[in-house]
């Protein structure tokens, strides 16, 4: 009886592991341009740590993108090393397909 019921499990959490069985909800608000001014767009926004480095965490962009960029970087070389990060093409293909960062909205 132990057996079946081991086996039983066992079946069910392996069709649970199904890849393709769910997808996605569809996008239901429209992309609009931003307008407004509460929210600046030409830059990025990043979280002091504790440890007094620097982590940005977020771009967005006028026409409703967001992407979000993740990493660890010095005050005095956040501008170059970010920079130097977002220029290199295999980063970009990552957050292109990388739902957390923005996942095909670029």
């Amino acid at each position: 009886m132990k057996l079946l019921i081991i086996e039983m499990v066992m079946i069910l959490t392996l069709f649970s592991c199904v890849k393709d069985e769910f997808k996605d909800d569809e996008l239901s608000i429209q992309r609009t341009n931003y307008t407004g001014n509460q929210l600046r767009i030409d830059g990025y926004y990043y979280e002091i740590g504790s440890d007094n480095y620097l982590y940005p965490e977020y771009f967005f962009y006028k026409n409703g993108t967001l992407i979000y960029i993740g990493g660890r970087y010095s005050p005095n070389t956040i501008d170059t090393e970010l920079t130097d990060r977002l220029k290199q093409s295999s980063y970009l293909d990552y957050a292109k397909n990388n739902k957390l960062s923005g996942g095909g909205y670029l």
